[in-house]
């Protein structure tokens, strides 16, 4: 069952579901319909993902950044302290038949007075539950598909944050494929510090590690960053792009233009739906990733880590009782709990638990 809220300031439709709804059998916790908004509205609406390190995930929710803390990956190299922005954006792409007039374009940057591409405008729906996921529409279907399949190209793309690991997966699920299509996926990095804008001198490097990309940022108190996409070739094409607008930085009188470097595309064929996962890891001794017998990330396994984990959250929030009413069937209150949990750290927790005291948090009392 859903339950339309009211909707807010600027017009938006909050669809909350109670618990009887979910997707997957994920409860989702909020849910919004583009509906052709104006991209200035769609700006407004933020999300975030954390995980347990004091790392996190944040952006709009059209995926365009508007802001020097928002990226793909903001990992912690002392958690949950001293954080760096490692993966900022990525730039996707989908080519139908193999036409280069044929391009539609998923992602969204904002440059001085424009933005370029607008993929905001193939998002339908934003949903967030585990993770968040923009549903697009990029196609009618080709004639000869008939009047069974007018959607042509659907994809989702989702984006989860492990909560015991500075790692991100992005998910590409491509449900209905009705024409032939080349899917490009081009990351941007940061690896700075989430505080400190980047520029193009910054020395960046990539090499091959395996199956994986290994990049470096050549600074003191940097780290390394792993990305890999299974079923996709890489192919080198190091470039810097200049300039992206972070218009809420410049609304507050900062600094708001950045330069981003990204090291090469990951590039497949679709002919019929599939999944597409771009697994990014902040290099970490302590890092513990749900692997598949190949080595890589095993991501369903993840996502069903997270989903046991929320509703480790609900089922607290569902025992609770505020006075002498029940939460039981109270739906806010479980989200408001869901909330409150991303900010909740594993050091936090063992805090709570008697095993860090206040010394080992600041050393010499201060």
């Amino acid at each position: 069952m859903v339950t339309p809220q009211k909707r807010d300031s600027a017009g938006f439709p909050f669809v909350r579901h109670t618990s009887g709804g979910s997707q997957n059998g994920v409860s989702e916790i909020v849910s919004i319909p583009m509906d052709d908004r104006a991209i200035e509205d769609l700006l407004t609406k933020e999300w975030l993902l954390t995980n347990e390190h004091g790392g996190y995930a944040s952006s709009t929710i059209v995926g365009c950044n508007t802001r020097r803390y928002h990226g793909l990956l903001i990992g912690s190299l002392n958690p949950p302290v001293n954080r760096i922005m490692a993966l900022a954006t990525c730039l996707e792409m989908v080519m139908l038949d193999g036409d280069p007039g044929n391009i539609f374009n998923l992602s969204t940057f904002e440059f001085s007075d424009k933005f370029v591409p607008e993929g905001f405008r193939y998002i339908k729906r934003f949903r967030r539950d585990i993770g968040v996921h923009f549903d697009y529409q990029l196609a009618p279907a080709c004639p000869e598909a008939g009047t069974a399949a007018k959607a042509g190209i659907e994809l989702t793309k989702s984006i989860y944050l492990l909560r015991d690991s500075d790692t991100v997966a992005l998910v590409y699920d491509f449900t209905n494929v009705q024409r032939k299509a080349e899917f490009t996926l081009r990351p941007f990095i940061g690896l700075r510090d989430f505080h400190i804008l980047q520029k193009s001198y910054a020395q960046i490097s990539s090499s091959r590690l395996g199956a994986s990309l290994l990049i470096r940022h050549n600074m003191p108190q940097s780290c390394e960053l792993f990305l890999s996409c299974p079923g996709t070739n890489f192919e080198e094409d190091e470039q810097w792009w200049f300039n992206f607008v972070y218009r809420r930085d410049k609304e507050r009188g900062q600094d708001f233009t950045e330069d981003l470097w990204t090291p090469g595309f990951f590039k497949c064929s679709l002919d019929s739906p599939t999944k597409i996962v771009l697994c990014a890891n902040i290099s970490n001794s302590d890092c513990r990733l749900p692997l598949t017998e190949s080595g890589v990330l095993n991501w369903q396994l993840a996502i069903e880590n997270l989903h046991k984990h929320q509703e480790s959250v609900k089922h607290k929030a569902r025992s609770i009782k505020h006075g002498v009413k029940s939460h039981k069937r109270d739906t806010r209150f479980s989200t408001l709990c869901l909330a409150a949990d991303q900010f909740i750290t594993a050091l936090d927790r063992q805090v709570r638990r008697g095993k860090v005291g206040f010394d080992e948090l600041c050393p010499g009392g201060g």
